[in-house]
C-alpha cells in the first residue's frame, strides 16, 4: 500500500477501500488486494470512492477520470468515453442513486448506465472552482465545497452559490 491515503470507504460487504497516490488497496481484515492502471484504473491517484446500491464500487481518479469495481473487474471511463474533464475529485450519489462526478475544474457531469452527461445547470454564475467535498441532506440537496468559491447548492436542477457576500466565514472551503 502507498503512504500517502487520500480516501477511504467501507463498502457493503465490510471490506476497507483506500485510495492512494498508487491506486487502491482493498482490505479484508486481513490481506490487500491492490489495484493499479494494469489492474484497469483509470489513473493512479485516487480522490474518492464510493459504492452504488447494487454494489458497484465507484473510483474517482484523478487525471484519468472513473473507475468502476464490479464482479472482481474493473473499467474505466475517460474523456474518450464522453466525460467532459479528467479531473475527477469528488463522487456523489445522491437519494435517487444519481451519480455525480466533479473535480478541480467545477464541471459536474452524470454518470447513468454507462452514459455520461454534462449536468446542465441553472445559475446567475457558472458552475466553477475546485470541488474538495460534497453533501446530500435528507431532502436531496446537494451542498459542494469548493476553492475560492464558496459553496453550491444544487436542488430540484437548480444551483445556487453561497458565499462570503451570503455571509459564509471564507469562500476557500477545504472539508475532508
Amino acid at each position: 500500500m502507498q503512504a500517502q491515503v487520500d480516501a477511504i470507504f467501507q463498502d457493503s460487504k465490510g471490506y476497507m477501500w483506500f485510495g492512494t497516490m498508487g491506486g487502491v488497496s482493498r482490505w479484508d481484515g486481513k490481506n490487500f488486494t491492490n489495484f493499479e492502471t494494469r489492474n484497469g484504473l483509470a489513473a493512479l491517484q485516487i480522490y474518492d470512492i464510493a459504492e452504488t446500491s447494487d454494489g458497484k464500487i465507484l473510483i474517482a481518479c484523478y487525471a484519468g477520470g472513473l473507475s468502476i469495481y464490479e464482479d472482481d473487474k474493473i473499467t474505466s471511463f475517460t474523456e474518450a468515453d464522453g466525460l467532459s474533464t479528467k479531473w475527477i475529485s469528488v463522487i456523489t450519489i445522491d437519494n435517487n442513486g444519481t451519480i455525480y462526478l466533479s473535480g478541480y475544474d467545477g464541471i459536474l457531469n452524470i454518470f447513468d448506465e454507462g452514459k455520461i452527461t454534462r449536468h446542465k445547470l441553472t445559475s446567475k454564475k457558472p458552475f466553477e472552482g475546485s470541488v474538495y467535498d460534497s453533501y446530500v441532506t435528507d431532502d436531496n440537496e446537494i451542498y459542494f465545497a469548493t476553492f475560492g468559491h464558496g459553496v453550491y447548492k444544487l436542488f430540484n436542477n437548480r444551483i445556487t452559490q453561497i458565499t462570503t457576500d451570503d455571509g459564509l466565514i471564507n469562500n476557500e472551503v477545504l472539508v475532508n
